[in-house]
């Protein structure tokens, strides 16, 4: 038997319940007939937490953020608009080396990346890049304010003509 991956469905839940269930159902079934394992905690711990309850709701996202760290991939739906939950689980994918990607593109959901994810891309890029660039380049500042006030000349090419 072949050892099938994990990957981890990650969609919004709130607001429209019902339909995002069932998406979060479709998106599983797409993902299992791709030869991955699907782990949708929103789609099953719904089913006997409630999520009106801080308490309850709470312990839900921290059980799926376990199952999460067991998975090698996740799969977003939904990336032009995540949602809080969904923007900390991608965080924490990224944080910990799983790969993310565009659910909809894996799945062939999609036909193709849409224009409208791009700024989507950005923002994910840079909420969660930024401050590591920032770090960087305040360390290195000095470094590059050192090079910058050595005028160093380069040997000029010689000419061939």
């Amino acid at each position: 038997m072949k050892k099938k991956k994990l990957v981890y469905i990650c969609s919004p839940y709130k607001g429209d319940t019902e339909t995002n269930t069932q998406n979060a159902l479709y998106y599983c079934a797409a993902a299992f007939a791709a030869g991955y394992i699907p782990i949708a905690p929103h789609v099953y711990f719904t089913r006997f937490t409630d999520d009106n309850n801080r308490k309850e709701r709470a312990e839900g996202l921290a059980a799926g953020k376990q199952l999460l760290l067991l998975c090698s991939e996740v799969w977003v739906f939904g990336l032009d608009k995540p949602s809080k939950g969904m923007r900390e689980e991608i965080a924490l994918a990224i944080r910990s080396g799983i790969r993310v990607f565009d659910g909809e593109l894996k799945t062939r959901t999609k036909a193709s990346a849409d224009q409208a994810l791009l700024p989507a891309y950005k923002d994910l890029i840079v909420s969660t890049f930024g401050p590591f660039v920032e770090t960087i380049a305040t360390a290195f500042a000095p470094v590059a304010d050192a090079l910058s006030a050595v005028n160093l000349k380069l040997p000029q090419q010689e000419s061939k003509g």
